[in-house]
């Protein structure tokens, strides 16, 4: 019923705090269609490349996540995507490929900066690694001071605005990508 669905959406904006849409989730597969899908990111586009890395190696729902965005003229293009569940010299090793599959793709001049999110306590000491194994490559931290689906609002606006494509040039795997976007926040594995 509809108004059932508008009073748990008031529900949840108003008192929990979590908004989300009527239909149970953030993001809808409508705003992934293959007409949304192109093959290349614009050459000379700001990039950044943002990691979430997981809590735990042995936390069956957790993967670590690297994202490459690129914005274009108010567009955000999506792609490529690295997700997994690695101990954490492999997962510092899929990092640092990513920044140097980067660079060799865009050269030097139009590489993204790469962005670890750091979680609170031993986060700090995470990104510092990391950052110091991206010698040589742009990077940074990003204290998360927000919850993900505070943080994940901006984005959700951008892709139900038409503003979001997906590069689907074959080197991830593009309909998972969607499947846990359309998943969050409640059955997504980040």
């Amino acid at each position: 019923d509809e108004n059932i669905a508008k009073g748990e959406l008031f529900y949840a904006t108003q008192f929990l705090q979590r908004p989300y849409q009527a239909s149970g989730q953030m993001f809808k597969e409508t705003y992934f269609l293959p007409e949304r899908r192109v093959r290349a990111a614009p050459y000379n586009a700001r990039r950044v490349c943002y990691w979430d890395l997981a809590r735990s190696v042995n936390d069956a729902a957790c993967n670590s996540v690297g994202t490459v965005i690129h914005e274009k003229g108010g567009e955000w293009f999506v792609g490529p995507v690295r997700v997994g569940r690695w101990e954490p010299g492999e997962r510092d090793n899929q990092i640092v490929a990513l920044a140097q599959y980067c660079r060799d793709r865009w050269g030097p001049n139009n590489e993204p900066t790469h962005v670890i999110e750091e979680e609170p306590a031993a986060g700090i000491d995470v990104c510092k690694h990391i950052i110091k194994k991206l010698a040589g490559f742009k990077a940074a931290a990003d204290r998360a001071k927000r919850n993900k689906e505070l943080r994940a609002q901006p984005w959700a606006a951008q892709c139900a605005a038409g503003n979001v494509f997906l590069v689907d040039d074959g080197t991830w795997d593009v309909g998972e990508w969607v499947a846990e976007h359309c998943a969050f926040p409640n059955g997504a594995r980040v």
